[in-house]
């Protein structure tokens, strides 16, 4: 896989990606505040056909919740990951690419 320079949003554009590329998030939060996010999720991306929601569940080890999020063709919203990083509700998050096969 190549890596993809960055380069900074324009006029809050998402970023493109090479044809057939998704970026994902895999987000960790406990059980309790699952519908809060599922309900922010909803709200913010209403509107936003790029973005998926995967799936949303709980881990069978530890019991935490997830919600997995995919941008079709374009890079993840620098904001949306501050967000997560910035939010205490939010356990953990992973950013990855994903290429068709």
């Amino acid at each position: 896989m190549d890596m993809i320079p960055w380069q900074p949003m324009i006029n809050d554009a998402p970023q493109g990606l090479p044809a057939g590329t998704s970026q994902a998030v895999h987000i960790t939060l406990n059980e309790e505040d699952l519908d809060w996010l599922l309900a922010k999720l909803d709200r913010w991306f209403a509107g936003r056909d790029e973005i998926s929601q995967i799936e949303n569940g709980t881990s069978d080890k530890q019991g935490l919740s997830f919600v997995l999020l995919e941008w079709d063709g374009c890079m993840i919203d620098p904001l949306f990951l501050r967000i997560l990083e910035e939010e205490a509700r939010i356990i953990d998050f992973t950013v990855y690419d994903r290429e068709e096969i």
